[in-house]
């Protein structure tokens, strides 16, 4: 089964593609990486407006953590890609791509945390579709940052929900619905490592109940009435400090700023990198 993911090169995303780099690498045909929302000084300023100090403080934060993580190989997907010797390319928008469409047939996308609407003539260049993950129970808590707003509420545990995308918003059919509890001594980033890192291997059994013809889809319930979830603002704010809870504590800095350790056996790695080719990164960038 060929392979192409869509990532953003972060430490959430790398929770919830290693399993899929440790099982299906040989598959693997491209990773493409999103370039949408860069680093500068206005979009910094455009999040700081529709947010709040302590949230843009925690989003700065990770965002550190994730630069970090790239400068020194660390915990990102770039890490996995070099490893293995993949093919990686960045897009600014892939639905007008002509690198992508290099490497089309194939048989599934994988979306790992890809801030970009993904149009139908791509959703429909994947034999099996292309497979998300959303941070919620969809149909409820749709749009961005579910995890945040449920923590922030007060919720006892987090669900996230593995579906077929389409070309609506968090509106694909279900392939499976998980649950994880919150504990008391939990962080808005703690809870959310644990959501990625189970919904990582949630994501490796439905590419093989997809593969093996044994994978199940429901379409999403209409007689649940949806929300929609914006940026964390002053709502946010407001349900933080009445839940009491913390975003981030500085051992999980540490811990995100640690080694990248992927499990893939090195002998995998010489067989898969016979012709020398080791990250093979290709230049188009939109």
């Amino acid at each position: 089964m060929d392979i192409v993911l869509f990532c953003n090169d972060s430490y959430f995303a790398y929770l919830l593609a290693e399993p899929i780099f440790y099982t299906f690498c040989k598959s693997i045909k491209a990773v493409v990486f999103s370039t949408k929302i860069k680093s500068s000084l206005p979009t910094i300023f455009k999040i700081y407006r529709q947010t709040y100090p302590r949230y843009f403080l925690y989003r700065a934060t990770v965002d550190a953590c994730n630069k970090m993580a790239r400068l020194t190989g660390g915990n990102g997907i770039s890490s996995l890609v070099r490893k293995n010797g993949l093919v990686s390319f960045n897009e600014g928008d892939i639905n007008v791509s002509d690198t992508l469409s290099q490497f089309f047939p194939a048989d599934l996308g994988v979306a790992i945390n890809f801030d970009q609407k993904i149009g139908d003539s791509v959703l429909k260049s994947f034999k099996y579709g292309i497979l998300n993950c959303h941070a919620s129970k969809l149909p409820k808590d749709k749009g961005i940052s579910p995890a945040l707003w449920a923590f922030a509420r007060g919720d006892d545990s987090i669900w996230f929900t593995i579906y077929k995308m389409t070309t609506g918003f968090d509106a694909g059919p279900i392939y499976k619905q998980v649950k994880v509890g919150i504990d008391r001594a939990d962080t808005a980033f703690s809870i959310y490592e644990r959501v990625c890192a189970q919904a990582g291997e949630e994501l490796v059994k439905a590419i093989e109940d997809l593969r093996d013809g044994t994978a199940i889809f429901r379409p999403q319930s209409l007689d649940i009435r949806p929300n929609y979830f914006g940026w964390p603002d002053a709502r946010h704010k407001t349900m933080m400090r009445a839940s009491g809870r913390k975003f981030i504590k500085f051992s999980e800095i540490l811990r995100a700023l640690g080694p990248c350790k992927p499990r893939v056996p090195l002998s995998d790695l010489e067989t898969m990198l016979d012709d020398g080719s080791r990250n093979r990164h290709l230049t188009s960038v939109r």
